[in-house]
């Protein structure tokens, strides 16, 4: 029998120079909603600290971990209004985010963040939408599932159960990065689920591996190397998880400087976590070998996305180049698309103007 918790939204200061998430489990300061153990693989907390975790192993199943209420810090005063739920979809526990009434939006974070990348966005949503900040499988406070599948059609599934749980119909999801990746699929798959569909900084997966030329390729070498089998990079990033965390999302922005310093914080800390490591492996490793076989079936089939579809992307970013929209012409049948100046990081580099596209797309303008 799975379990639905909930609780007020809360992000603590914790220890000193920590993200200001309780997250330390060596000091007691989580609290924990327990599930199965012989189903679920937990957060942070169910796993042994990275300096005790012999890298490239999996973990033992644990408690599935989330923030607690405690002291007001910047981002929890953010998401003041927000409820924390932790809800059992079927194979996998899910945490959420959620707030607001009317026509659900669920946000889908991207990779190596989780749910807190929309916290610039999110409230302003809320005042106009039910929204929803679930973190994917393997992320943030979610469920790690060791040999689980990390395809992006179980994680659109995984989605398609939590609106299921929360007694909601249709929904538009709004995915960055991997999100966005699982936020089509859902509407390649679901499409009686999915009302509106926006992608924020990606192409199709399959579109993604063949676009990457030498050139390109050194800018996304993490696409190779998170790919390689278990148990390489697993082994080579718990030299130092947080470093490379950093990194990426430093490298990523236009300005390392528009990210907000305690939400990077809470990225590099949960991504300490060896289960989010091996996890994020998973989902690479699936982006490899599964999705890029999905996609071609559908590509292959005719299959196009049939909502209505928004691709914005950072024009100072990774990809920002101006094949974006003819590539995404290709896959949506409703199509607009707008590029945002900023680099990867649309949401939280430039929240004004990717508000500015986002919201009357939803409310069908």
């Amino acid at each position: 029998m799975g379990v639905c918790t909930a609780v007020p939204f809360g992000i603590t200061s914790g220890r000193a120079g920590t993200s200001g998430l309780d997250l330390d489990h060596r000091e007691g300061l989580c609290t924990v909603a327990v599930q199965d153990p012989s189903r679920f693989r937990g957060g942070a907390s169910g796993a042994r600290p990275p300096e005790r975790q012999k890298p490239g192993r999996s973990c033992a199943p644990g408690p599935v971990l989330r923030p607690r209420a405690g002291r007001r810090g910047k981002l929890r005063a953010v998401f003041e209004g927000f409820s924390s739920e932790t809800v059992d979809v079927g194979e996998v526990a899910i945490h959420v985010r959620r707030a607001g009434t009317g026509p659900a939006v669920v946000l889908v974070h991207g990779y190596p963040e989780h749910h807190l990348c929309w916290h610039r966005v999110a409230p302003a949503l809320a005042e106009r939408f039910t929204v929803l900040c679930p973190d994917l499988r393997g992320y943030g406070w979610s469920a790690k599932p060791a040999g689980a599948d990390y395809s992006k059609r179980a994680m659109a599934g995984d989605l398609v159960g939590l609106l299921d749980r929360l007694d909601i119909g249709r929904a538009a999801i709004i995915g960055h990065d991997r999100g966005a990746r699982v936020a089509y699929r859902a509407a390649l798959d679901h499409p009686d689920r999915v009302k509106r569909l926006a992608v924020l900084d990606i192409v199709p997966t399959v579109e993604q591996w063949e676009q990457l030329d030498w050139r390109r390729s050194l800018g996304s070498w993490h696409w190779y190397f998170l790919a390689q089998p278990e148990p390489i990079p697993e082994r080579l990033i718990a030299a130092d998880p947080g470093w490379l965390c950093r990194l990426l999302i430093e490298r990523w922005a236009r300005d390392p400087a528009t990210i907000d310093a305690e939400a990077m914080a809470s990225y590099v800390e949960v991504f300490g976590d060896p289960g989010t490591v091996h996890a994020s492996c998973q989902d690479y490793r699936a982006g490899a070998t599964v999705d890029w076989d999905l996609d071609e079936a559908d590509r292959a089939a005719g299959r196009r996305i049939t909502c209505p579809t928004l691709a914005l992307w950072g024009d100072r970013g990774v990809r920002g180049n101006a094949t974006m929209a003819d590539t995404w012409s290709r896959w949506a049948t409703d199509l607009r698309s707008a590029p945002i100046d900023c680099g990867h990081f649309l949401a939280e580099e430039a929240p004004e103007a990717t508000l500015a596209e986002l919201v009357p797309f939803l409310e069908g303008r």
